[in-house]
């Protein structure tokens, strides 16, 4: 997709609830920082369980853009 292809005016059924969709999965991988805040083993705010969230999205998002290419 580029930007040429976006049309604004009859996509907003589509891009509305992907943008929605979108905001709340990085509202509950957020959230997942709360988990084990206090921990003693927690180095930085993604190590554990959100970490390994953040890392499989973009390695699924980074396979997908080198298959279409």
């Amino acid at each position: 997709m580029t930007y040429k292809e976006i049309d604004i005016d009859d996509g907003a059924e589509i891009y509305l609830p992907l943008g929605a969709l979108l905001i709340m999965l990085h509202v509950v991988v957020t959230a997942l920082t709360f988990i084990d805040i206090d921990a003693s083993h927690k180095y930085h705010d993604f190590a554990g369980v959100q970490g390994w969230v953040l890392f499989f999205i973009k390695l699924f998002i980074w396979v997908y853009f080198i298959i279409k290419l």
